[in-house]
Order: structure tokens, then C-alpha cells, then sequence
């Protein structure tokens, strides 16, 4: 008896991801077995100047990404209501890499991770090169996807993620119609990429309830309201009930406004 391994793409709208497909040979039959795979969200909050390009990412040799990455843009499948938005790679350790698209054999980002299998992983691409910085940051999230208790509320967790940004003090506030009703503050956030992150402490998740929510970022420990937040059209974010979502800054670098944006996991 031996085994081996055959290389698969699993092609998503937005995403591809390798599976390992292992199989049994005994005579001329082969018995596939499929590998137990992890869960992958990649997110691009790296500030760039207009015109940079997009980038691609790499999992060992294989392209994980089918479309590019513009800034502010992430991997997950659209159109897709109530389903996983990750893509599957198989559970094993792994050398990852960023690289422009228009310069492939550049890498801007070049680790190693371990994925577990049946585990859920976030990965946002942050900071910014100069002319001392050739690599981009990475911090690796992993995500219970288990939904709150009770069904009214909702799952949220925030990064700074804007280099050269001070503190703030984020408040989340729950609109019903256009009366605020309640809130919840996070006090004294500051930029993860200022020293190493505690990846565990960042990838928990507070339960809010369910809502339309307007974001207010301040001046830690002061009334300043920030007042250049470039989000879409409003500051107003939409949990929906028993979902779970990061909300996120970056920008102030390159040329690129502070931007708040969130992202949903489930």
C-alpha cells in the first residue's frame, strides 16, 4: 500500500485555494480521501499610493488569489447570503507571500503559517513600504464563528490598523430610525503595527446588538471628534442579527484618508 498526494483548485468567484486530495492504492483501486482543510479570509489594508498595484497572494507556489487585491479589498466570494465567505486550503504549514501584480517576482510579504484544520483565519495585510520598509505587515486572526446565543445580537470586533493615526476612542451607536439608542465604547485603540500584536487578545469578538450603527471616533481620552473618515457614503455600519463582522481603519499614509470598513466572517 502507499499514498500519496494530487494537487486540486478549488476555483471560488473570488478565490482559489489548494486542496490536497489523498488516496489509498490497493490493486487498481484508488479510494480518495480529502484532506481536512482550514478556513481563509485575506483582507488588503495596506495603505498604497493611487496607482500602486494591486497585489497578489501566494500560499507556497500555488496563487491563492484569483482576482487581484485593491487596496480595501479582500478574497470573499460576493453575492453570498448566510454561507462561510473564506476559502478552503488544506490544514498543513505553509510559506505565504504578497507580491504586486504587475511585478510578481517581487515579494512584499513573505511569512510562514500553520492552519489547522476546521479552524477559521483572518489575515489583513497592513502597514506601509518606504524606502527602510520593503515588507508589508500581516496579522493572522482566528475566528470562532459560532453565533451569539441569543439570536438578537451580533458579533464584532475593531482594528486600528492606520499607521502614523493617534489613538481613539471608538463608539459604536445603535440607531433605531434616526434616534441613537445605545452604544458601546472601546477606549484607546491604538495602531496594532506599533508593536508585536497579541493576535489572540485581537481576534475575540464583542456581542452588540443587531443593528444599524453609527461609528464615532475620538481623540482617546478627549470630546475631539476625527472628522476625516471616508467610508462609502456614511459612517454608519449594519450588523445583522447572529453574524459576525471586523470593523477596521487604515489609511493616513500614501496619500490615503483615514477609511473605516468592516468586513463580514459568516
Amino acid at each position: 500500500m502507499r499514498k500519496y498526494k494530487v494537487l486540486k483548485a478549488l476555483a471560488l468567484p473570488l478565490a482559489v485555494a489548494g486542496i490536497f486530495v489523498a488516496c489509498k492504492k490497493e490493486g487498481l483501486n484508488d479510494t480518495p480521501e480529502v484532506s481536512p482543510s482550514a478556513n481563509v479570509l485575506v483582507v488588503h489594508a495596506a495603505p498604497v499610493a493611487t496607482g500602486y498595484p494591486t497585489l497578489d497572494v501566494f500560499v507556497d507556489t500555488a496563487r491563492f488569489t484569483a482576482a487581484a487585491l485593491a487596496y480595501l479589498g479582500n478574497n470573499q466570494a460576493t453575492g453570498i447570503t448566510g454561507n462561510l465567505l473564506y476559502a478552503p486550503v488544506i490544514a498543513d504549514d505553509y510559506e505565504l507571500n504578497v507580491r504586486p501584480s504587475t511585478t510578481p517576482g517581487v515579494k512584499v510579504l513573505n511569512t510562514t503559517t500553520s492552519l489547522a484544520a476546521n479552524s477559521n483565519y483572518s489575515f489583513f495585510i497592513y502597514d506601509t513600504l518606504s524606502a527602510t520598509t520593503s515588507q508589508f505587515k500581516l496579522l493572522r486572526l482566528t475566528d470562532d464563528l459560532t453565533p451569539p446565543a441569543d439570536t438578537s445580537m451580533s458579533k464584532v470586533r475593531f482594528l486600528h490598523l492606520a499607521p502614523n493615526a493617534p489613538a481613539y476612542d471608538v463608539t459604536m451607536i445603535r440607531l433605531v430610525g434616526t434616534a441613537e439608542t445605545d452604544s458601546i465604547t472601546l477606549p484607546a485603540r491604538s495602531y496594532i503595527g506599533n508593536s508585536a500584536p497579541n493576535e489572540a487578545t485581537l481576534s475575540a469578538f464583542t456581542a452588540v446588538k443587531g443593528g444599524i450603527y453609527r461609528v464615532r471616533l475620538k481623540l482617546a481620552g478627549t470630546s475631539t471628534v476625527a472628522a476625516t473618515i471616508n467610508n462609502a457614503a456614511t459612517n454608519f455600519l449594519n450588523f445583522a442579527k447572529s453574524k459576525a463582522y471586523t470593523v477596521f481603519i487604515t489609511g493616513t499614509a500614501k496619500g490615503q484618508a483615514l477609511a473605516l470598513r468592516s468586513v463580514r466572517h459568516f
